[in-house]
């Protein structure tokens, strides 16, 4: 998939605010290209919303021993939230016309699988810093 300049300008951004700590810098440049060319900005934004959740729940239940009161909780919303930022992925995804990029999302981020859900936490972080941004410039 050709990423526009434009798409390419914000990555390049996006990594040096990071400190180059993107995770998925791939993924989220054909998500941010699609999304751009289709006018789904709702869905992005609710895209990185969704992310960051998913991305603080991680990170609060690293924290915390599975005993400790609440943990089950945390782990029952981690998963919702992970559904709901899956579910939004394979609604940018569908405007792909790319077969090997389908396939790979498909692979990587939509299975049900541990994997694919430790691929959906990376690309949480990614879009974590995103939302930090859009916070930081308010």
């Amino acid at each position: 998939m050709k990423i526009s300049k434009d798409t390419e300008a914000v990555l390049n951004f996006l990594i040096e605010y990071s400190e180059n700590n993107i995770r998925k810098l791939n993924d989220l440049g054909i998500i941010l290209e699609l999304c751009a060319t289709y006018n789904e900005h709702e869905l992005l934004n609710n895209l990185i919303f969704t992310s960051k959740s998913v991305w603080n729940l991680h990170r609060k239940i690293k924290k915390i021993s599975p005993e400790q009161e609440g943990a089950d909780l945390l782990k029952k919303e981690l998963g919702r939230s992970l559904d709901t930022m899956r579910n939004m992925l394979i609604e940018v995804i569908k405007y792909s016309e790319e077969a090997d990029i389908i396939k790979r999302f498909e692979e990587i981020y939509f299975a049900i699988q541990t994997g694919a859900m430790k691929n959906l936490i990376d690309l949480a972080h990614d879009f974590s810093i995103i939302k930090e941004l859009q916070q930081k410039n308010k």
